[in-house]
């Protein structure tokens, strides 16, 4: 039974589809009925037949872009251009807001961080950046990362966010939980 004016596509909308079906045709006897018929104008008992449309095949292309990925054949495990969770960075006097994984170099990770640092802060000293204590951690690992190039991007209300250049030795990124660490990758 179906109500007065039911079209044959909200009968066959309605209908539960195989996964990837693009779409079903409703066949009374032998004849494909038009997507606009009313199906309440056949008569009582009348019996239609779900025919439904093969799947189409599955887009693989995407496959070729995530190995041009910087690292991928590498068999690194962590991608250019990830986001670590800020969290996972600790910066003494000051306010992690970014962590990006930069590349592999050598032994080393090289980070991009981007931090805030209070005004009149000790790590501020004529337009240098001294840091100490700088290291990523992640339960119980705690590793010290190594400043190289540091840049005060601007001064925002109380403080000035600074861009440093950091290193981290390579076998202590592969000892991370992704689930702990990771905010964003490339292939998300």
């Amino acid at each position: 039974r179906v109500e007065p004016g039911t079209t044959a596509r909200q009968l066959a909308d309605s209908l539960p589809r195989p996964m990837s079906c693009p779409g079903v045709e409703l066949v009374h006897g032998t004849n494909v009925l038009d997507m606009g018929a009313d199906v309440s104008a056949l008569s009582d008992g009348a019996h239609l037949t779900a025919r439904f449309q093969p799947p189409q095949p599955f887009d693989h292309s995407f496959v070729k872009e995530v190995l041009a990925y910087d690292g991928v054949m590498d068999e690194e495990i962590v991608l250019t251009s990830t986001r670590l969770k800020p969290t996972v960075v600790k910066v003494p006097g000051a306010e992690v807001l970014g962590v990006e994984f930069i590349r592999t170099n050598g032994d080393v990770q090289e980070l991009l961080l981007q931090l805030r640092v209070p005004e009149g802060s000790k790590l501020l000293t004529e337009d240098v950046v001294q840091f100490e204590g700088l290291c990523i951690e992640n339960g119980e690992y705690r590793r010290a990362i190594t400043a190289h190039r540091t840049q005060i991007k601007e001064t925002e209300g109380g403080g000035k966010i600074v861009e440093v250049q950091a290193t981290v030795e390579e076998e202590d990124i592969y000892e991370w939980d992704s689930d702990k660490t990771i905010e964003w990758t490339p292939i998300d």
